[in-house]
């Protein structure tokens, strides 16, 4: 079941044209229109945040670190320093540190409410 219409997909990839590679865009394409949730569902998460972040704050899409490249990267979305965000499946196991995860959640939301 999809998060957001089709619509919506639609314009968040439309506004995020300016920080998408063709290369990413074809990604998040091909994963938006999967039938499979466990590639669908991931993919709108990924959409919806990098779209949220470019809204209120700079933004970076696969900046290069090292040898990783995390989906968002935002020098100034939180006051304490910049962020890098890596979006996961629901159900991806190498997920850990589940109260670690919820207590940077928390200050995410917490940076975005006092802007």
């Amino acid at each position: 079941m999809p998060i957001f219409g089709r619509r919506q997909l639609q314009r968040m990839l439309n506004e995020l044209g300016p920080w998408l590679t063709r290369d990413k865009t074809k990604d998040l394409l091909k994963r938006l229109e999967n039938v499979a949730p466990d590639q669908a569902l991931p993919a709108e998460y990924e959409l919806g945040l990098t779209w949220g972040v470019s809204k209120i704050a700079t933004l970076q899409i696969d900046r290069l670190m090292g040898t990783r490249t995390p989906d968002i990267y935002s020098p100034d979305l939180l006051t304490s320093g910049p962020l890098v965000a890596d979006v996961a499946a629901l159900n991806d196991v190498s997920l850990s540190g589940a109260g670690v995860m919820r207590s940077e959640e928390r200050r995410v939301g917490k940076e975005c409410r006092s802007r």
